[in-house]
């Protein structure tokens, strides 16, 4: 590989790049929206490492990496699924509820 290729892609990857001078109002906006994005992602992956067993890989080869943190992903947005679902549940019955109680209140 040529060195300006290697840096490029590591570019690519999310490392930051410096800011310079001669950045305009716009460039300046968008790699503050990267690095903001990038430090939502970050707690999320510790989560994942320490809540959903992506710390260490049991499986051996470069696609069981991708697949076990693919799978820690779907788990832990599954988990999100079914808390946003229970809260739309209690939401639903307690308008239920609110409406039983004003249709037999005298």
């Amino acid at each position: 590989m040529y060195p300006a290729r290697t840096t490029s892609l590591l570019y690519k990857q999310g490392l930051a790049k410096p800011r310079l001078k001669r950045d305009t109002t716009y460039q300046r906006r968008k790699k503050r929206k990267h690095h903001r994005r990038r430090a939502a992602i970050e707690p999320v992956i510790g989560h994942l490492k320490t809540d959903h067993r992506v710390a260490r890989n049991f499986l051996k080869g470069q696609v069981s990496n991708s697949i076990n943190f693919i799978m820690a992903a779907a788990g832990f947005n599954f988990k999100k699924l079914i808390v946003k679902l229970q809260q739309a549940k209690r939401w639903l019955c307690s308008q239920i509820h609110l409406v039983n109680t004003q249709r037999y209140s005298p």
